[in-house]
């Protein structure tokens, strides 16, 4: 049974520098229906402000109702 090591595959590469980028950093974006992950110095070079989904107002945790 191989456990995944913790911090080993949360890394990105990223599309133009290709650096190696923890996936906390890294900014992803849709090109033409694919995903692609800028590392943050990429992203601000091209100006991508990309919102992280707690910012997004997105229900991730629903209150049950009863």
């Amino acid at each position: 049974m191989s456990r995944k090591r913790k911090g080993r595959d949360s890394y990105k590469i990223c599309e133009y520098c290709h650096e190696r980028v923890p996936s906390y950093k890294a900014f992803s974006t849709y090109r033409r229906g694919i995903k692609i992950y800028l590392c943050p110095d990429c992203a601000k070079r091209r100006g991508i402000r990309v919102k992280h989904a707690y910012q997004q107002g997105k229900p991730r945790f629903r209150r049950r109702s009863r």
